[in-house]
């Protein structure tokens, strides 16, 4: 098949993106690994839209951006289900169906190609995280989404925006929460809270103090400067111990809270899915301060690659509002159709880089937090590597994260390190006694696992 534009990504980015886009190109391919699209965003819950269970300024862009995908997306070939695997340095798209519902499509053959593949939850690791029961926020809001509560007493803990708004949904579809151990400070969350009101996003700060109301209506322990330090139960979540954190998230002796819950939902913000970018050879950068790698791109979304660009929270966390305008951007300038609206455009941007500057500072990880980790606490789920393990190659002369990965096997398991690749660096310095120079893992094909058929071209699912 071949497109002038293909399209990465169907939440809010990539379907902005494919609007956009429709004014100017002709043909145009939009892929989405998901059976609908939307994203993690504005994906329709089985739930009503329009219940107290949503976001209501996501409701509200949702229905906007799916109202002017609506009228067309006659003009848009869209595949679902179905995954990149592989990008060629000429721009071919190597495709995957799980369903096997596009049997004929196996790659994609794109004039340009826009990225807006979105950002994951980041973890931290401590004691029993592997436990049936313990989940990242974004995994149990996926469960709330869709009407279904996965436990009767819950611990929501880690930093970060996302906690305050999962907790008004739990509260609202009646579940009982625990406690909330937030590892940041109440005076960081004000200060977050001064930058939206300065900055445009008034809107932002309304839905979240009414997400903070509701939980302090309803009398929900909040434990600010607190982390989780370890899961109770051998078999499944029976209990978890919070600990009290100082200024650099070391914890306190002696502060150690026993909780009784049966669920819990951890999360350090969300960390833009850079894998696809690397694969590509894009130029990237890490940031120290917010603890994440971004891909390079110039004001119009384009990356170190002339005729790919990238939009959305997988370069930088901004929210859905700027994810949309970042595709747009994207898909005039993917057209080169920049105009007067997309120089307005930009200046938007500007507004929001500074409140996703600030809610990812608000989640950046101090060094701290390592301390809760226990030699034999898992590090890497899918190979079983333990800090231990760490340790051990530390003490061998270990050059860099991916001298970790040769001597241990650390992430090179299913998830191909997109969990324990991010904290790897801080581990092994932490083990090591040493600076490193900042790595990623090197990126290998292909993106995600896929069968040798589906490679070869003889089957796609």
């Amino acid at each position: 098949m071949k497109t002038e534009l293909a399209i990465v990504g169907g939440g809010p980015a990539g379907i902005a993106a494919a609007v956009e886009a429709s004014k100017y190109a002709k043909k145009i391919v939009l892929i989405d690994e998901n059976s609908v699209l939307g994203g993690k965003v504005l994906r329709s819950p089985k739930v009503p839209l329009d219940t107290v269970h949503s976001d209501p300024l996501a409701i509200k862009a949702g229905h906007q951006l799916f109202d002017e995908f609506e009228t067309v997306k006659e003009k848009i070939t869209t595949l679902t289900e179905t995954e990149v695997w592989h990008i060629s340095n000429k721009k071919v798209l190597s495709l995957v169906c799980r369903s096997g519902k596009y049997k004929d499509v196996n790659s994609i053959q794109a004039d340009q190609i826009i990225l807006a593949v979105g950002a994951r939850d980041k973890t931290i690791p401590f004691p029993g995280w592997h436990l049936p029961g313990v989940m990242t926020i974004g995994g149990l809001k996926n469960f709330i989404q869709n009407g279904i509560s996965p436990g009767k007493r819950i611990l929501i803990t880690g930093t970060g925006v996302l906690s305050m708004p999962l907790a008004a949904q739990l509260i609202a579809q009646r579940v009982k929460i625990s406690a909330i151990a937030e590892a940041g400070t109440f005076l960081s969350q004000a200060q977050l809270g001064l930058t939206l009101l300065m900055n445009g996003g008034q809107d932002k700060l309304k839905y979240g103090m009414q997400c903070w109301r509701s939980v302090k209506r309803k009398g929900v322990p909040i434990h600010y400067s607190h982390v989780i330090n370890r899961v109770h139960g051998s078999h499944q979540v029976e209990g978890a111990s919070i600990v009290q954190v100082d200024k650099n998230w070391h914890p306190i002796k002696g502060t150690e809270k026993k909780i009784e819950v049966d669920t819990i939902a951890t999360g350090f913000g969300l960390i833009p899915q850079i894998e696809i970018t690397r694969l590509c050879g894009c130029r990237h950068t890490y940031d120290r301060k917010l603890g994440f790698w971004s891909v390079d791109r110039t004001p119009n979304m384009e990356t170190s690659i002339p005729g790919i660009y990238v939009a959305g929270d997988g370069v930088s966390i901004k929210g859905h509002t700027a994810a949309i305008i970042e595709g747009q951007l994207a898909a005039i300038s993917a057209c080169k159709r920049e105009n007067a609206s997309s120089n307005l455009l930009v200046k938007k941007m500007k507004q929001m880089r500074k409140i996703g500057s600030r809610i990812s500072e608000q989640s950046a990880v101090h060094s701290g937090i390592y301390d809760i980790i226990s030699d034999d606490t898992l590090i890497c789920r899918c190979e079983e590597i333990r800090y231990a393990d760490i340790l051990k190659a530390a003490q061998s002369n270990v050059q860099d994260i991916n001298d970790l990965k040769r001597r241990t096997r650390l992430g090179m398991g299913h998830c191909q390190g997109r969990y324990c690749g991010e904290i790897a660096h801080d581990l092994l310095q932490k083990a090591s006694g040493k600076e490193f120079k900042h790595k990623s893992f090197t990126q290998r094909l292909p993106l995600k696992p896929v069968t040798l058929g589906a490679i070869s071209g003889e089957t796609n699912h």
